[in-house]
């Protein structure tokens, strides 16, 4: 999948965090997630991602 935007539910999670550090590479990821179980420690090296 290339060049699309992408929508990431619960993107915070260890498995989809992966899944958007991965979509990032090529496409426009938008991930949602409500925070309450999952820990901003999965995403830190994707804050400040140009998407």
């Amino acid at each position: 999948m290339q060049d699309k935007k992408v929508i990431v539910t619960g993107g915070m999670g260890v498995i989809c965090s992966y899944f958007t550090e991965r979509l990032l590479g090529y496409n426009e990821v938008t991930a949602i997630d409500n925070e309450s179980t999952d820990k901003i420690e999965n995403i830190k090296q994707l804050l400040g991602h140009k998407n």
